[in-house]
């Protein structure tokens, strides 16, 4: 094991033609420019290792700066306290550091230094595409539009980094099979006026290579400020579009991450066959920046068709969600054989720290008058489910209907005395026969009944409320007459 200290680019590539499992390559500050390492040629396999190399700074606290790299078919080689300094963002799909095919690759406390274009973060930190073990840690990504990509990677650890001002996708990727994302901070910094899908953490399946499995993702940080970013979404198309086991997620493992955004699917996950979700705080970010957009709440959602899904001690606004993952809209009743306990449901005005004690417990059957409040204004830019279990009509309790389009609402003349506003945007509801007027009469409401759950369909033109009323479904239909409607 030996030490090459250099000082120029030219240097470093004649370093690495001698180089040898176990040495070290000390680089002395200074600009290293644009550096290409191809090793699937016949005059550069030396590229490919028997054991690790590095490639350090003699000086850490004044590193060496690379302004692009790119490495095919290079095995065993580290980076350790490098600057990658990305200078020439002219689009927003610049890749300045990027692994094709390569094997057991790692970067570790190492700056990644991107560009921002219009004010927000451009190109992509590191894009991994093929290959199998590498390794990115204590690291930091700065400025980028994605902040770490990757595709069809067999082994990928990412531990312990940060990664902020990222303006669409934190950390992307598809058919990573033995994939960790542990002990991150992400912040993102999305543009308000651009892209309508964006992830801290996304996971997809697309393409003819097998869906990811084996996936960790524990202990991060992930926040947002707006209510278009997702917090962990894996949209599952091959498998909604083909419904086959075979195209499902395995062995997914989502636990102890604190999730702050303004997105309803706080937590998303499509078709996936052993998920475990336990020990997460899913919450509304109270920072939210895009006023000018309906406030959403963050929800933990499911694809019904999931199976062996474990669902346990996270703290929410509101209770798991099986869903169609085509629309995202909730299933009652979907979730048969999942194991879901011990979720501590907060409000929205809950800081981390605060006690878990549900806020609602003792709502149903305390004697008392509760008022129900819901908004036309949360369904502005997308469908949105709200589940209720505590409503009790004997006791007082009221359902409020504010701020939906004109003419959502209407009641009849005469008899049961239901309160609907004269532009039909309002109406208080309280009680069952008022539930069946609206529905009958509204037109923009109708009911739906599965079991002794009664749901509320109101229709906007941004998308669909659904209000989900448990408990009951059996006293609408068994009380319900026509002829009073």
């Amino acid at each position: 094991m030996s030490t090459i200290s250099v000082s120029t680019q030219s240097e470093l590539l004649s370093a690495l033609k001698i180089a040898r499992g176990g040495d070290t390559i000390q680089l002395a500050a200074g600009n290293y420019g644009n550096i290409t390492l191809n090793g699937t040629k016949a005059a550069t396999k030396y590229l490919k290792y028997s054991g690790e190399v590095k490639i350090v700074s003699a000086n850490p606290g004044d590193k060496a700066v690379v302004n692009k790299l790119f490495m095919e078919g290079v095995q065993n080689l580290t980076f350790e306290n490098i600057k990658f300094d990305y200078t020439s963002a002219t689009t927003t799909n610049g890749q300045p550091v990027l692994l094709k095919s390569s094997k057991e690759i790692t970067f570790r406390s190492s700056v990644f230094d991107g560009e921002t274009a219009g004010g927000y973060g451009s190109g992509t930190g590191l894009k991994v595409s093929a290959g199998s073990d590498i390794l990115v840690q204590n690291s930091t990504f700065t400025n980028y539009r994605k902040g770490i990509e990757a595709w069809a990677v067999d082994g990928f650890d990412i531990l312990n980094n940060k990664l902020q001002g990222i303006s669409y996708d934190g950390i992307v990727s598809g058919h990573v099979q033995d994939f960790t994302i542990r002990g991150n901070t992400v912040a993102m910094r999305p543009d308000l006026g651009a892209d309508n899908h964006r992830d801290v953490i996304q996971i997809y399946n697309q393409g003819p290579k097998a869906p990811s499995s084996n996936i960790l993702i524990e202990n991060n940080k992930l926040t947002s400020t707006d209510t278009v970013t997702h917090g962990i979404y894996m949209g599952n198309a091959d498998a909604k579009s083909t419904g086959s086991g075979s195209e499902f997620y395995s062995n997914v493992v989502i636990r102890g991450n604190t999730i702050e955004t303004g997105q309803r699917l706080g937590i998303g996950i499509g078709h996936t066959n052993g998920l475990k979700i336990t020990g997460n705080t899913l919450i509304q970010n109270d920072a939210l920046n895009d006023n000018t957009r309906p406030i959403t709440i963050p929800m933990l959602q499911v694809e019904q068709a999931s199976t062996n899904v474990t669902i346990t001690d996270n703290i929410l606004h509101g209770q798991p969600i099986p869903s169609n993952s085509g629309n995202w809209a909730a299933v009652t009743g979907a979730d048969a054989g999942w194991t879901v306990r011990d979720n501590a449901i907060v409000k929205l005005d809950w800081k981390i720290g605060q006690s878990t004690a549900d806020p609602w417990a003792g709502v149903r059957g305390n004697g008392e008058a509760d008022q129900f409040r819901y908004k036309g204004t949360w369904v502005s830019t997308g469908d949105r489910t709200d589940v209720n279990s505590k409503l009790n009509f004997e006791e007082g309790d009221t359902i409020i209907l504010v701020n939906y389009e004109q003419n959502s609402f209407k009641g009849v003349s005469g008899g049961n005395k239901l309160d609907v506003s004269s532009t039909g945007d309002y109406s208080k509801i309280n009680s069952i026969v008022d539930l069946q007027e609206l529905a009958a009469t509204s037109p923009k409401l109708s009911a739906s009944v599965s079991g002794d759950t009664l749901t509320l369909h109101i229709t906007q033109t941004g998308g669909v409320h659904d209000i989900v009323l448990e408990g009951l479904g059996q006293e609408y239909q068994s009380t319900y007459d026509a002829s009073l409607f």
